[in-house]
């Protein structure tokens, strides 16, 4: 059977929408190691996966950010400047085992680069709407229905050149 490895950033919402994934996965009989605070580990144990608790990586408390982030405009830094440490991580636990598969909450970033560095099939749980840039849809959070024709494509480049240039501009240069 397969080896999974399971990344989430230490918050409520980012670990419990994997947890029946994970769960269903160890019954199938693959081997499920999550990495994640030390926490979420009864939680994590209790769907039959093996914890690995973060190392370097920062763990969070999702109730004070403003401790973990001392002075920082907006919550971007926990989704970008966490990811080297939690990298350094998932390379030392690919290194003591090999995994054959990466499966991530949407905002773990760390878990998309080691994916694509070790060459690995990865998997991503939604825990937002679809985040991602696309010509047929506008940015998440508009409410703009999807629009294939030459208007709504335009509409839709414009409004993600705002998005990514002017309103989240300093995160998207921090990502960088």
């Amino acid at each position: 059977m397969a080896r999974i490895l399971f990344g989430a950033n230490p918050a409520s919402g980012h670990v419990r929408p994997g947890l029946p994934v994970a769960r269903e996965l160890v019954a199938r009989g693959h081997e499920v190691v999550w990495y994640a605070s030390p926490r979420f580990r009864s939680s994590v144990e209790r769907t039959g996966a093996r914890l690995a608790p973060f190392r370097r990586g920062l763990d969070f408390d999702e109730a004070d950010l403003d401790t973990s982030f001392p002075g920082r405009v907006g919550r971007s830094a926990m989704f970008i400047d966490t990811i080297p440490a939690h990298l350094e991580d998932l390379r030392a636990l690919a290194d003591e085992s090999p995994m054959n598969l990466v499966v991530m909450e949407s905002s773990f970033l760390a878990g998309a680069f080691l994916a694509e560095e070790r060459r690995l099939p990865w998997a991503v749980y939604g825990i937002t709407p679809l985040t991602m840039r696309s010509v047929d849809c506008a940015p998440m959070g508009f409410g703009l229905l999807p629009r294939d024709d030459v208007l709504g494509r335009l509409r839709h480049r414009v409004l993600n050149w705002l998005v990514e240039r002017v309103v989240f501009a300093a995160a998207q240069r921090r990502f960088q």
